[in-house]
């Protein structure tokens, strides 16, 4: 990082004594928690919007209690009436370290939300199905994204980099439509 001491690599915030990482700094530092919850929130606020025009019952920071008494929050409930489905979300931005990072996330999210599923079932007499957001850990990757990347990859010499980029290329895809208001 520019300025920063080969000697000392340690995060600048006070009191923050972790390796200062750019995962560490988006993800981690206390410096940054209001710009990740404004982040996260806005996240949220735009699957929830977009849940509701497709005509889905929205629920957002919804209390719940786990099975051993303990309470958590769950960020969306989506019921989806008509079907009779209803899904637990809880988006998450992460600084991506490995090709499990998905997977881990998910796990992760499971040991926290199926616990509270017997209490949204009884109290909202929801069906709660345990599934996987996206299969194998390969989250689909926007569409325009994947074409920018390609355009760059002219610029690559590296064999490494290559192979790293034709396995991104490889990923699934999807369109995101940008609603600017």
């Amino acid at each position: 990082m520019p300025g920063r001491s080969f000697q000392d690599q340690k995060c600048r915030h006070p009191g923050c004594s972790e390796v200062e990482t750019l995962g560490h700094v988006l993800g981690y530092c206390p410096r940054g928690e209001l710009l990740r919850n404004n982040r996260h929130h806005k996240v949220r606020s735009s699957i929830a919007t977009t849940l509701r025009k497709a005509k889905w019952e929205v629920y957002e920071e919804v209390h719940c209690l786990a099975e051993n008494g303990s309470t958590r929050r769950a960020d969306i409930i989506a019921i989806d009436r008509r079907n009779q489905r209803s899904l637990i979300l809880d988006p998450t931005v992460r600084f991506e370290k490995d090709d499990q990072q998905a997977n881990n996330v998910n796990n992760e999210k499971k040991s926290v939300y199926n616990s509270c599923i017997p209490h949204f079932r009884e109290f909202m007499s929801l069906t709660l199905e345990l599934t996987k957001a996206y299969p194998e850990g390969k989250v689909p990757i926007n569409a325009q994204n994947i074409e920018d990347l390609k355009k760059l990859m002219k610029y690559v010499s590296d064999e490494n980099a290559e192979a790293f980029y034709e396995e991104i290329f490889s990923y699934s895809t999807t369109q995101v439509l940008v609603h600017h208001e």
